[in-house]
This record gives C-alpha cells, structure tokens and sequence, in this order.
C-alpha cells in the first residue's frame, strides 16, 4: 500500500510525499530491492543524495552483481560529497566496463575534488586513448590543470573552450581558478565578475568569490608565541600586523612586536650583564609588489630597541616563478640576533641571506632546497644548506599525507659564548610526515613529525632526534580565522642546543 501511494504521490510531483511514503515500505520490508532502487532514485530527486547513496550501498550488499547500482551508488557518493567512496566504486565499474566513455570523465571530477590529481589525470588519459579528445575531456583537463596549480597548462585549454561557449559557467569558474594561481590577481577579479553575472546566487560563485577576494582584503593579524626549553630559556612573542591592498598588485603592511627572554643566571644564555631578562620591540612598515606573473617583490624598513640599544631594521625580498611548478626566491634582512638573553644584551645583529627553491618536478614529487649566508655583529659567519625532498602518499576526503626526507647542514665560523649555539658543523638527516585532517574548505588539523639522527662537530657519534608539531585551523566566523598549535623538540639542537623545547602559539587574522 506505501508502495503504490509512493508511486501516486510521483505521478503528482510531490517527490518529499513520496520519498516518505517508500520509506514506510522499507520499515516493512528492509531488503526489498524494487522499494531500495524507487527509495534511491526519491532521494536523489529531492537533493538527499547521501540518503540514496546509503540506499545503493544496501542494494548492493543484497546484490552485489546489480552493475547499475553500483553506477548509481558512484554518482549518489560524488553528489554527496562521499568522494573516497566515490572513488572506489567508479574503479570497480570501469574494470568492468572500459568502454563507458562518460564514466571515466566523472572518476576523473571525483578525483580531482579528492585531491588526487595524478589520478584523475591517468582516468582522462585513458579516455584519450580510447575516445580522443572531446569537450568534456579538454574540460575536465583543464579542471585538474588549474585546481593542481599548473594553470599555464589550463588556461591553454580553457580560452578555445570559452571562444565556443563565451556563457558556459564550469568553464569561466575553471578560468577564475586558474588566473588566480597564475598570479595574475587582476584578471581573476575581471573573471569572478562574470561568474557573479551569470549565477549571482550560486553557493560555488560565493565560494570562489572568498577564494580569489580574501588574500586582496585589508586584515590584522594578532600572534602570540611561546618557547621553553631544557636550558630553562622562556621566550614569549606578541605581535600585531595590518595588511591593506591599495591595488591587486601591491600591498601595505604595518607590524609591531615584543620578544620577552627569561633565563636563569650563570646558565650562559643569560644577560652579560646580570640578571635574567631582556626585552627586545621593533615596528616596521612593509610594501609589496607583483611586477607580473612571474615577479614579486617586498621590503620592509624599520626600527628595533634591544635592552636600550636603537638600530634600524630591514629586508628585501625578489620572488621570481619561472614555471608554474617552479619558486625561487632571494631574500636579505637585518636585525637583531632574537634567540636568547645574553644575544639581545649583547646587541648582536644579523644579517642573513637566504635562497629558497620549491620545484615541483610532477604532481606526486617536490624537492624544496635552501641556502643560507648570514653574518653577525660578533664576527661569526654561518653558512646553511637545507634539501628536503617528499613525495604525496595519499589524497583522500577527509586526510592528505606527505612523506619526504630532510637533510640539514650548517657551519659557523667560530665558536663563541655569546648565548646562541654556533657549532663548527652540524649535520641531520630526518624521515619527514605531513598530514592535514580536513574540517571543511577552511578549517583542519596539520601535524608534521620528523624523527632520523643529528651530530656536530662536539658529539663523538650521531644521535637520535625527533620532533612534532600540531596546528588546527578554526573559521570563528566568516571573516575571523583563528589558528591554534604547539610542538616539541626532543634533541634536534635549535639556536640554543638545548635537548628539549616545547612551543605554543595563537593566530587570530580579521578580515575587513
């Protein structure tokens, strides 16, 4: 009876009635497949795509050969954002329908919105091979270009797509996409306006609107930090920055610090002139520039106190991007020497040099290399060099992995008690983890783990270190992120070389 009034209730278009009324039948009888199939095709017409998600799945468990369900079980999990089951069950139906032309395009989108974009593109390569390049192929494509950051690559497939269909929304938000991680601000604000034009009130417009305009809004950004080690040095860190766009291009920064140094006397970090704190405040105003896609460039200019000396402060900084999957960056500054109380008594300054590469060499593999030169008011000279290779292990709805190695050298020329740890060579060599719990678009929990073996030029042998940190991610509300992390250091020989520090800090950034 349930049955047939659901049927009656679709023939009158009042799929809610309906969806209702087959869901008494299913009360009555839970493993009849005709009420499951009509219960999953009521839901998905309502919009309740992982009610019939959860319907399919059950179909299939009583028939494990129904070949449609499974399909449909696919496309209900794509809808509903259960992407990883998604995934899997559009695996299984190719091997055993290669020939589903349509079926590869949508494992490809699952595998994209997963963030598995070699995937994706081994799914649209196959299509290639077997069908050619058609529309939704070179679309699709360009979806995975772009959402992977190779948007040289997409925006070559999108222009000829946008000259057939100027209106097609998929496209022109694909194109938002890829402007805006071609580091080209301007045009993806001329690209949002016609999404906005075309679906003013679509979520997906109000989303990507977020994505492109928040890095171009004016934000203050308050930060607390906190640093204790086994050498009983306390170091604390408050700071304030506002940032305000005057152009898509260029950026003004204002910031202000404090850095509070508690040590205990006689313990060598210390003041040199007794007693157990230092302060050291600087302020700065900053202004940053892109001269193209391929160009950047930032300086700040400042001034900082350090236990009653005055000196100016600066920094200058030259990005230059290549390829899309290549960053250099150049960067100078000088300051003061923030690491314990003895260095800011002391007035020490550096001056350091840095070069950092990220080369991404495919969509699975970087290779991230810095090389440092700093000098110091003291004398001493450092040089660095720090190569650290990882590689994507997993891509998923809900939990990203990243495994690498990471090796760290660095030599100062001369070893002196000046309250920072200056060995004549130190050497680690690290496994490397890096996971992201993802919340939602905005929010999430990263944790980054490192364990491997270290020595300087002091120790008679390597020895174990390890180290941790957790950050997690909150949107408070809208236009309010807050970030809160901490993390230890077991043996890993920071600035200080002590055996044991832990960290904590607080990010609040308001936008406006």
């Amino acid at each position: 009876m349930h049955f047939r009034l659901s049927q009656a209730y679709s023939a009158a278009n009042q799929p809610d009635l309906a969806l209702s009324a087959i869901e008494r039948s299913i009360e009555l009888e839970p493993e009849n497949l005709k009420y499951l199939k009509a219960h999953a095709q009521l839901a998905n017409w309502v919009g309740k795509s992982g009610i019939a998600a959860d319907s399919y799945e059950k179909i299939l468990s009583l028939s494990p050969d129904d070949d449609s369900a499974l399909l449909n079980f696919a496309r209900s999990s794509l809808w509903s954002g259960l992407l990883d089951k998604a995934a899997a069950a559009y695996q299984r139906y190719l091997r055993k329908y290669p020939e589903k032309k349509e079926v590869y395009i949508e494992h490809a989108k699952t595998e994209t919105w997963r963030g598995n974009y070699p995937t994706s593109l081994d799914s649209l390569e196959k299509y290639r091979q077997k069908f050619g390049e058609s529309k939704d192929y070179l679309q699709e494509k360009a979806r995975v270009l772009a959402w992977a950051r190779r948007p040289s690559k997409a925006i070559e497939l999108i222009l000829p797509l946008l000259e057939d269909d100027p209106d097609n929304y998929e496209v022109n938000h694909l194109r938002t996409i890829a402007l805006h991680y071609a580091n080209r601000p301007r045009d993806a604000v001329e690209s949002l306006a016609k999404l906005r034009q075309l679906r003013p009130n679509s979520q997906e417009t109000e989303d990507t609107k977020r994505f492109v305009m928040n890095p171009l809004r004016p934000s203050v950004t308050f930060t607390s930090r906190f640093y204790t080690d086994s050498d009983d040095l306390d170091h604390s860190n408050s700071s304030i920055k506002g940032i305000y766009s005057l152009r898509p291009e260029t950026f003004l920064e204002a910031g202000a610090e404090t850095d509070s140094l508690h040590s205990k006397e006689g313990s060598g970090l210390d003041p040199i002139d007794g007693g157990e704190h230092a302060w050291h405040r600087r302020a700065w105003l900053a202004i940053k520039h892109r001269f193209s896609p391929k160009i950047a460039f930032d300086s700040y200019l400042g001034g900082a106190v350090a236990e009653g000396k005055n000196r100016p402060t600066y920094g200058i900084g030259l990005d230059f991007q290549p390829l899309d999957n290549l960053n250099l960056r150049l960067e100078r500054d000088s300051g003061f020497y923030v690491i314990s109380p003895r260095t800011v008594s002391l007035g020490i300054e550096r001056s350091r040099n840095d070069l950092r590469s990220y080369w991404e060499f495919d969509l699975l593999n970087a290779v991230i290399l810095d090389l440092g030169y700093d000098t110091f008011s003291d004398d001493n000279r450092r040089w660095e060099v720090v190569l650290s290779p990882r590689r994507s292990i997993l891509r998923s709805r809900k939990f990203n992995l990243d495994c690498g190695l990471r090796g760290w050298w660095f030599s100062f020329d001369k070893d002196l008690d000046n309250g920072y740890y200056d060995p004549k060579f130190y050497q680690s060599y690290m496994v490397t983890g890096f996971g992201y719990w993802k919340i939602s678009d905005n929010e999430g929990v990263s944790v980054v783990l490192d364990l491997g073996i270290l020595k300087d030029s002091d120790m008679g042998r390597f020895h174990i270190g390890w180290g941790g940190n957790v950050e997690g991610s909150v949107e408070l509300y809208r236009d309010i992120m807050l970030k809160i992390g901490g993390g230890i250091i077991h043996n890993l020989r920071q600035e200080t070389a002590a055996l044991r520090a832990y960290t904590a800090h607080i990010m609040l950034t308001m936008y406006f």
